[in-house]
């Protein structure tokens, strides 16, 4: 099913291209997400919410004339755009970012899905421009569902990959099976871009009569209850930074990939049957021999998600230039219209608390997740369909409100998520907080942080309770990870407004957003602005509440 306000009316003159593309398609995929032990708890008692005003519409820009702008229903017909070309996707005054972002990676993914072998085969080009500042002869890859351990039994294979003039390129293995290593045969010298072909293919894990285990992973790559959810399916660039390639092994817990941000187009192919939720917005569709191939742009993006699947409900909503939708199974789609409600009202209290939300489109979705209630990707929220009923609304819409807070910590202001994982979780947690104030009212809230208290409480009797700011290879055990970085963490940035007053907390949580944009911030980035906006010192208070154990 195609998207009502997306697809573009193809002219004759594309059938016979489309054609030619189905036809290779085909045949591709025929080939086989709290204070320190013995501190004063904060009161609980929230200030006042603001007024919320429903986000204004803007003025549309002007139209591009169309031969300005490669025909996006045709894969690989013009090199990867450059980011201007992604200007549809976006709100318009966050148009001219854009133009700050000329080196970022430039991916372009062409994938067929077929149902019947359950496997997923694609070609992706990918131009990367050397950001180091010194010559390089290799660039690694990660393939993320080979580590099994948060994805589960999965398999993603490389088969070829070859230069910008299509000479092949030699690959090894690296520290572990989600690490590939391309030697370059020429130096890669600084400020200049490389374009590298790949090709890749993966089968992906079912879901039989028993139902899998935490043991199995999150539940992010596979198919189960008629959804085929697929969390880094394609091979993503490693990061360089600080002289050196980031290959960390991924966790036992919490998120698995670190990234920055890149620009992706994608043609994904599927049977006609098929509802396909990606990130980003869908520009262009055709449909040949049975199957649909829908072409998405992302914007600015840490990653490129998708999911599919033939029993799903939608529900849409407009706040200003922006379009919420969410995706239900048709049996639950009276909760899909719940998580729509919070995914509104979330994106309505951030915008008026932390900034805009800068893309078009935002996508909720119900899915079968294994031991989480929620996780967050570029433009698209997973929430647990155990929530999807009546008894849960509470949880569904707190779960909602804080992956959409994850569009604004982990989307446009990133983070290291594995060094400090709090600057995402800790204020998605946080800001859950501020859409259950302004939405639900004060003693809603306390509730919420009653909550909170309860579980950081618990914490510290068991001793498990560490440093808010620790990485995640830190803590012992998941209960400690979330315990600590979710619940204290949102416990000490409540701690920190009540203290300095919600002017400087706010303004410092605006002006995060505003010069960490589209960046990947670091803990003392946020903890500097606050202390400017606080106008004292504040390293008495992050040494209790954030540092100590």
């Amino acid at each position: 099913m195609v998207k009502a306000d997306c697809p573009l009316a193809l002219q004759w003159a594309r059938v016979a291209r489309w054609l030619a593309w189905g036809v290779m398609l085909a045949a591709l995929a025929l080939a086989g997400c709290v204070p320190h032990a013995g501190a004063p708890a904060p009161t609980a008692i929230a200030s006042p919410a603001p007024s919320l005003t429903p986000i204004p519409p803007t003025p549309s820009p002007t139209p591009v004339p169309p031969t300005a702008t490669p025909d996006p229903a045709v894969p690989f017909a013009a090199p990867p755009l450059e980011p201007r070309g992604h200007a549809s996707v976006m709100i318009p005054s966050a148009v001219s970012y854009l133009d700050d972002l000329r080196d970022a990676p430039r991916y372009q993914i062409a994938a067929s899905f077929d149902p019947v072998t359950m496997t997923l085969r694609g070609r992706e080009r990918v131009r990367v421009v050397n950001r180091s500042g010194v010559a390089l002869d290799e660039l690694y890859f990660r393939l993320y569902p080979n580590t099994g351990r948060l994805y589960g039994p999965a398999r993603l294979e490389l088969t070829q990959v070859a230069d910008d003039a299509g000479r092949a390129l030699s690959w090894s293995a690296g520290a572990d099976a989600s690490v590939v290593r391309v030697a370059l045969p020429v130096r890669w010298e600084a400020g200049d871009a490389q374009v590298l072909t790949l090709e890749w293919q993966t089968r992906i894990p079912v879901e039989g009569d028993e139902p899998w285990t935490r043991e199995q992973g999150y539940g992010i790559f596979r198919q189960a209850e008629g959804l085929i959810v697929l969390a880094e399916w394609f091979p993503m660039l490693a990061v360089y930074e600080e002289g050196a390639w980031r290959l960390d092994p991924v966790p036992e817990w919490g998120d698995p990939v670190y990234s920055e941000i890149a620009f992706y187009e994608v043609w994904f192919t599927a049977p006609e049957a098929y509802t396909v939720v990606a990130t980003g917005s869908e520009v262009a569709s055709a449909r040949a021999g049975g199957s649909v191939t829908h072409a998405f742009r992302s914007g600015p993006a840490r990653d490129f998600f998708v999911a599919l699947g033939t029993n799903l409900s939608v529900a849409t909503v407009r706040i200003g230039d922006v379009t919420v939708r969410s995706y239900a199974y048709r049996e639950h789609a009276a909760s899909g219209s719940e998580a729509l409600s919070a995914g509104r009202d979330a994106v309505t209290v951030y915008a008026n608390r932390f900034g805009a939300y800068l893309y078009r489109e935002l996508d909720i979705v119900e899915a079968p997740l294994i031991g989480l209630l929620g996780m967050e990707y570029p433009g698209v929220v997973l929430v647990s369909d155990a929530l999807y009923t009546p008894a849960e609304k509470w949880r569904l819409d707190i779960t909602t409100a804080h992956e959409v807070a994850h569009q604004w910590w982990y989307g446009v202001v990133g983070n290291d998520i594995l060094r400090e994982p709090w600057l995402d979780e800790a204020l998605a947690t946080f800001s859950s907080g501020v859409y259950v104030q302004d939405i639900m009212g004060r003693d809603a809230f306390q509730t919420q942080y009653g909550q909170w208290m309860a579980r950081y409480e618990t914490g510290q009797r068991n001793g498990t309770v560490g440093a808010v700011t620790w990485p995640v290879g830190r803590f012992r055990a998941s209960w400690d990870y979330v315990t600590t970085v979710y619940y204290k963490g949102a416990i000490a940035l409540h701690a920190m407004r009540m203290d300095i007053g919600d002017d400087a907390f706010f303004r410092a949580l605006r002006r995060h957003y505003e010069q960490s944009r589209f960046r990947v911030a670091r803990g003392q980035d946020l903890l500097a602005l606050l202390e400017q906006e606080a106008g004292r010192d504040l390293d008495d208070f992050y040494r209790r509440w954030f540092f100590s154990e």
